[in-house]
């Protein structure tokens, strides 16, 4: 896909976010007709705030998928909208797991803007806005598919993504180092899982899964395995660029402070740096014991975690070239490649 044809189907994408917040609207009116005008001006409210202000590289792909699966550009405008709908949706997805995660982790801002929970008079309210959010995508998926054969899929697909989204969650907030330690596990192979199931599943496969679907609606996805292997190393990569980019990123390229040194997460860099053999003692202890963001940097700079992760993300991508070569479908050779160049080298 050209440049010209890419901003252009962005912005078409950007745009429809209108018209799937009014159609959520007016699903609830229709659905709960005696809701108060107040609660549905918060749930517009709510919903404007937390879907459409991040990169919306999940949705997108939807839609730059879709176009390469059907030729680059053979599709109707009704068939172009569905492929919006469904990056919408995953975009109203990730709003779901950013609201919650945001709680879980007291985060302090989201996106350049406070995190929703941190909104006067919202607090933990904010949970319920999260299942909110994740059940209005059900309302707007049954609006634009209403062929039963279809909505079934789409559903399936989206909670079977949303399990493996919280599986991974659920690894990431109880994965402490104190915990690794006593268990005597290798932490790379569980921070591998991490990122698997808490990433790369809902972010790269969803997208692609979306789009291969609406395109062969009576194919099975067990037809994609070997892009879905592939999809799984993208988003590895994506996630170990957000645990350097959670330390050494700029929070105003970002628009997030990063939290995951004080909160003990198992991240790439400490997985990395606690394997280097010529680590010093004191270094290993303080990494397994200590929370101090400033010390924790100090010695990943010391032992120049940056220098490895340059080498290791020329590694995954010279790995996932070489498994896109050996794909037999030149449109998912091409949309693979898309969302590899897409993620390389980025600072947000």
């Amino acid at each position: 896909m050209n440049n010209i044809q890419q901003i252009d189907l962005f912005e078409q994408f950007k745009n429809h976010f209108t018209i799937f917040n009014e159609i959520l609207i007016n699903q609830l009116i229709r659905i709960y007709p005696d809701l108060p005008q107040s609660s549905l001006n918060r749930v517009k409210k709510m919903t404007e705030y937390n879907v459409p202000h991040g990169k919306l590289n999940r949705g997108l792909m939807v839609a730059e998928a879709f176009y390469e699966f059907n030729s680059g550009g053979k599709f109707t405008s009704d068939q172009l909208m569905k492929a919006f709908c469904l990056g919408w949706c995953i975009e109203w997805c990730q709003a779901y797991f950013l609201v919650a995660d945001d709680v879980m982790d007291s985060s302090l801002t989201r996106r350049g803007q406070a995190c929703w929970f941190r909104q006067p008079d919202v607090g933990l309210i904010a949970i319920n806005d999260a299942l909110i959010l994740r059940s209005s995508l059900n309302l707007i998926l049954k609006d634009q598919f209403q062929e039963q054969d279809l909505y079934f899929k789409f559903s399936e697909l989206f909670k079977e993504v949303e399990l493996s989204t919280e599986m991974g969650q659920m690894l990431d907030m109880t994965m402490t180092m104190t915990n690794v330690i006593k268990s005597n596990e290798d932490i790379m192979k569980r921070y591998q899982l991490i990122t698997k199931y808490k990433t790369s599943i809902y972010t790269f496969y969803l997208p692609f899964a979306c789009a291969y679907i609406l395109t062969n609606q009576n194919s099975s996805l067990d037809i994609i395995e070997k892009e879905r292997d592939i999809l799984i190393d993208i988003g590895h990569l994506f996630q170990v660029q957000d645990d350097i980019l959670d330390v050494f990123g700029d929070p105003k390229i970002t628009g997030k402070v990063g939290t995951d040194i004080e909160e003990g997460k198992c991240t790439w860099l400490l997985c990395k740096c606690l394997s280097l053999p010529k680590l010093q003692e004191s270094d290993r202890l303080i990494l397994k014991e200590s929370r101090d963001t400033k010390i924790i940097k100090e010695i990943y700079e010391r032992n120049q975690i940056l220098d490895h992760f340059e080498s290791f993300e020329i590694e995954m991508k010279n790995k996932i070239e070489n498994s896109i070569i050996k794909l037999s479908n030149d449109s998912s050779s091409r949309i693979l490649k898309g969302y590899l160049n897409k993620i390389l080298k980025r600072i947000k």
